[in-house]
């Protein structure tokens, strides 16, 4: 039998009306529907709005004729065309770079050609684009086509970009008789000498210090598009003169733009501004003032749902949550120092009877304040107190924008205190809560950077060098890549900056984790320590979110409104056909409700318009009923999709609904794949290996980070695989008990073992599996990366084949951890192409050791690199260590491979191995000396005993002998003679040899062919 087992999740709060009973929520689905298909999953999933629904009632659909159908399918085919196209940047591309660059001054010299009048100021390149400054009578959208159409005349004749380096007097001069004023300003501002100024042609220049393309032509111009007008002040100052600014794109080829362009149309579809109000989610009310946020109903339960959520995993982690006032002194403020860096960003101050009062621009002096209410130990750290509160910051009306730039928002604010030596841990602990909270809500991809001191800052060296330590320490224990900023922390401390990728790639500042030196000094808080000395504590900054309104725009505009079904302010619209069957659906909805679910009756127009209105209300569910609904009981259910699960009762709808909650919702997962939903059955009788294989191609297919559940039950399977490459992590949660059949012998070779085969994974998590006398089990790691096996235990028995219990090959940064393995063959083998691999507290038994090989059979051969084995036990087992290639074998590589503590009981033969001449069952058609290159490899610290007199085994090939290979504090016991003496043998090779070591290493050393 072959078990595989984990405790399952379950949910305290699941349901507020005692419908369904508890033990039903996780009964197999079969028990929900008879025949429950894999359409019916549409429910739960949004497709990041890439896609918009179309389903209606198939009795009121009007025909599409084949031409339509065809239009459709090149139109799809476009798109699809176009979101393949991979945009470069500024940063990747060079001749991008060069190309907008001339581009803003091909457009000031159109601008100046068509309005001899205006006056230039700068045109910098941006991310997307370009654009200049001008002072000059207001614009239209329409004068941008005359100014596009100039353009081209210069980009068609070709003229060249000549640089010319002039004095500062010549400048100045030269300004002048030009009379633009805002070019001298921009000339004082320079430092540098001599001023270089870029010419197009002998027409116009402008002060630049490039690049620049050689020649106008080497512009596409149909790769050139404006894009539109604004007002900016000058150096950005309201009381400076508002200039008119021109916005342009351009790229390398037409082909890059139309996609730039497709993607704007996208990000315009997305805009939370326009989905706010036509989902009714929120607004920005001119009445009560700009900048200030009221939340809807609908936008109100998304926001109660993710401050549950926040809070939930908040007390889970240790915090204890906070409420405090939006107002306080204004002495608070100066103590703080924020009315000295901040107050510009503060609203005016209030008189409170002869008491100077402030909106609160941030909350952590309040946190401060709770802090200091009583004495601290050096035993009470770390302190983690956290607070939705909600701050008031004044921003200019022009710099409003949507729910991203706003007067009063809710920060998901939190505060550490701990002491030095627990700063990186504490990082490491916001990490991974951060990693939590964001993969829940469909973010998987992210920018992290590291910000070091600038050159004005607070706290001496020592501290400032122990906080970049610790936050480095953390990022690279946690497996992050992150980029260093130099210079870019914050006065008071370093800090870690992290941005989320949304469903377009666009990039979003969410999360900082920041230590503070400053406030902790300004507020003289303290804490005793072990000497009964006062000591000043360490203060950590952290917001997860940034703020609930900010993040409520990225969700938006992530999802395209189409919320997945946890997250969605309406679950399910109930639509009758017609009103006599209102008091039917009435039922419906309050079962619906009474089960947690979000349900509303919809009524009063015609059936089409209802569905269409709950299409663009992005309604994950649509339950319709008619006459013959009512008269058997029944609903006819749609999804958002198209999808159509059919007609079920109506508790069997209920508990369906509760089943995704269950797995989608209540759990908090972005998405969970239940095998049941896919005809797994779970009755110990009927295969359901394809069921398993469906969830995880689904899994595998989703754009959010998964889960694969196998809930509590028996399962029948012959064949599991994992495969990828898969688009977003996967983890794996087993509650229940896989079987294998009772005759494993019969399914055909390998192909048809009871395996788990995991191809082409990344950044995925499998755990708690668990194979009991299968003498077929085994798990194959082929072309993986980032991913993590943890709690793996193989119990075969004694007469079973010789099957690796987990092998890898061709994946990197792979970790092996927590494993119990008795198999046929090599508890854990790495074959070619392992880069990165760590294994660690592995217990392997009956079989063979750990093994690194074979190498050097086939010509294609990946490098082996960067292995470490430690921490691991091997008992009763045929070999220990190992690194083992072929004889004659053309080429390969395996270099830095590191075997550290390691605790071996009567290993038969070959404890600690390098065997350049492995040649098993005679394979080997001729003794030619092996060219695999090895080196850097290291055994230290093991220990055990041996039935095998030679315990240090080192042959290397004659061909390229081993290099750099070192052996420390060896110390192996004979188990054959009663001295307990064992003996060694090296060839080919010359070890360093450092600490104690039993037996001697290489007491025998050969150095010519055997």
């Amino acid at each position: 039998m072959l078990i595989l087992q984990r405790m399952a999740t379950t949910s305290s709060s699941l349901l507020s009306s005692p419908l369904l009973k508890p033990s039903s929520f996780l009964s197999p689905l079969k028990r929900c529907v008879s025949q429950p298909t894999s359409d019916f999953r549409a429910f739960a999933f949004s497709r990041n709005g890439l896609s918009t629904s179309a389903a209606a009632v198939a009795a009121t659909e009007p025909h599409v004729s084949t031409q339509h159908d065809k239009l459709k399918e090149a139109q799809k085919e476009k798109t699809d065309k176009l979101d393949r196209v991979v945009l470069p940047s500024n940063e990747s591309s060079e001749k991008l770079l060069r190309i907008r660059h001339t581009c803003a001054h091909v457009m000031a010299m159109a601008v100046q050609k068509l309005y001899p009048d205006a006056k230039v100021t700068i045109g910098p390149w941006i991310e997307n684009g370009f654009y200049y400054d001008f002072d000059m009578e207001p614009l239209t959208d329409k004068e941008l086509k005359r100014i596009k159409k100039e353009m081209d005349r210069i980009i068609c004749r070709n003229l060249p970009l000549v640089r010319e380096e002039v004095s500062r007097e010549e400048a100045q001069r030269r300004i002048s008789a030009l009379n633009e004023p805002y070019k001298l300003e921009i000339l004082d501002s320079i430092k540098e000498d001599p001023i270089t100024i870029y010419h197009i042609g002998n027409e116009w220049w402008d002060l630049c210090a490039g690049p620049h393309v050689e020649y106008t032509g080497k512009i596409n111009r149909k790769a050139v598009e404006l894009e539109s007008i604004a007002g900016a002040y000058w150096r950005g100052d309201e009381k400076k003169p508002m200039l008119q600014r021109i916005y342009g794109t351009a790229w390398e080829n037409e082909e890059q733009l139309q996609a730039y362009l497709h993607f704007k149309e996208e990000a315009k579809r997305r805009d939370h501004r326009r989905l706010g109000q036509v989902l009714d989610l929120f607004s920005i009310q001119n009445d009560a003032g700009g900048g200030l946020v009221f939340w809807h109903p609908k936008g109100a339960i998304v926001r109660h749902v993710i401050e549950d959520l926040w809070k939930k995993t908040h007390i889970e982690r240790g915090y204890d949550l906070l409420y405090t006032p939006h107002v306080a002194k204004a002495d608070l403020w100066q103590i703080s120092g924020h009315l000295d860096f901040y107050r510009e960003n503060m609203y005016n101050q209030m008189d409170v009877e002869d008491e100077l009062y402030q909106l609160r621009p941030m909350n952590c002096p309040y946190h401060i304040l709770i802090y200091k209410r009583r004495r601290h130990s050096y035993n009470d750290f770390p302190i983690r107190v956290a607070e939705l509160g909600t701050v008031y910051r004044y921003e200019l009306s022009g710099s409003l924008h949507g729910l991203f730039r706003v007067r009063g928002f809710t920060q998901d604010d939190a505060h550490i205190f701990c002491l030095e030596d627990q700063i990186k841990d504490e990082i490491r602990g916001v990490l991974d809560l951060t990693e939590e909270l964001l993969l829940k809500f469909g973010f998987s991809k992210y920018e992290v950077n590291l910000s070091t001191r600038p050159e004005k800052s607070v706290g001496d060296d020592d501290i400032w060098e122990k906080a970049t330590s610790a936050l480095r320490d953390a990022l690279e224990d946690k497996g992050w890549s992150y980029q260093i900023d130099d210079g870019g922390g914050a006065f008071y401390g370093p800090k870690i900056d992290l941005k989320i990728e949304d469903a377009l790639g666009r990039k979003w500042q969410c999360s900082t984790i920041q230590v503070d030196f400053n406030l902790p000094q300004r507020f003289d808080i303290t804490y005793i320590d072990s000497n009964s000395e006062k000591k000043r504590p360490i203060m950590i900054h952290r917001a997860v979110l940034g703020s609930l309104e900010r993040f409520f725009g990225v969700l938006i505009e992530h999802y395209a409104g189409d919320f997945p079904l946890w997250l969605s302010p309406v679950q399910a619209h109930v639509l009758p056909v017609t009103d006599t069957q209102l008091d039917y659906c009435k039922e419906l909805t309050n079962k619906l409700k009474a089960n947690g679910i979000r349900g509303e009756l919809c009524h009063g127009e015609r059936l089409p318009k209802l569905i269409r209105n709950s299409e663009m209300l992005k309604i994950p569910i649509m339950a319709v009923v008619g006459a013959k609904e009512v008269e058997s009981g029944t609903v006819t259910v749609r999804s958002r999709s198209g999808d159509d699960p059919g007609t079920m009762s109506i508790d069997d709808f209920v508990r369906t609904c509760v089943l995704f909650l269950v797995a989608f919702s209540l759990t908090a997962n972005a998405a969970d794949f239940d095998v049941r939903i896919y005809g797994a059955k779970a009755d110990d009788k009927t295969g359901d290996s394809q069921a398993i294989n469906k969830a995880w191609t689904d899994a595998c297919a989703a754009t959010s980070p998964s889960t694969v559940v196998i809930e509590k039950g028996n399962y029948l399977v012959g064949q599991v695989r994992f495969g990828g490459p898969c688009k977003a992590p996967i983890s794996i949660k087993v509650a229940g008990t896989l079987v294998a059949p009772a005759e494993p012998e019969k399914l055909k070779s390998q192909d048809g073992w009871v395996n788990i085969p995991i191809t082409g994974v990344t950044n995925s998590h499998i755990q708690d599996i668990t194979s009991f006398n299968s003498k077929l089990f085994h798990i194959n790691v082929i072309n993986s990366k980032h991913l993590t096996l943890q709690r793996i235990t193989i119990d075969a028995p004694q007469e079973s084949l010789n099957t690796d219990g987990i092998h890898i090959g061709r994946s990197s940064f792979i970790n092996v951890t927590d494993a119990n393995i008795k198999t046929g063959d090599d508890c854990v083998s790495l074959g070619d192409g392992s880069q990165n691999i760590n294994v660690e507290k592995v217990t392997c038994g009956s079989g063979h050791g750990i093994s690194i090989g074979s190498l050097g059979r086939y010509h294609d051969e990946q490098p082996v690199q960067g292995v470490t084995v430690r921490y691991c036990q091997i008992s009763n087992t045929t070999n220990g260590v190992r690194i083992k290639t072929w004889p004659a074998s053309p080429n390969g590589v395996a270099s830095d491979l590191h075997f550290e503590d390691i605790s071996m009981d009567n290993v038969k033969t070959n404890p600690v191995l390098i065997d350049q001449e492995y040649c098993p069952y005679g394979q080997c058609q001729a003794k030619l000396p092996s060219k695999v290159k090895i080196s850097n490899v290291s055994f230290k610290n093991i220990r055990g005993t041996t039935q095998d007199l030679v315990a240090v085994k080192l042959v290397c090939s004659r061909g390229i002998p081993c290099q750099n290979v070192q052996v420390t504090d060896i110390n192996l016991t004979y188990n054959g003679n009663k001295n307990g003496t064992a003996t060694s043998e090296c060839v080919n090779v010359k070890p360093t040899v450092s600490g104690f070591n039993h037996p001697q290493v290489c007491a025998k050393n050969v150095a010519q062919v055997r």
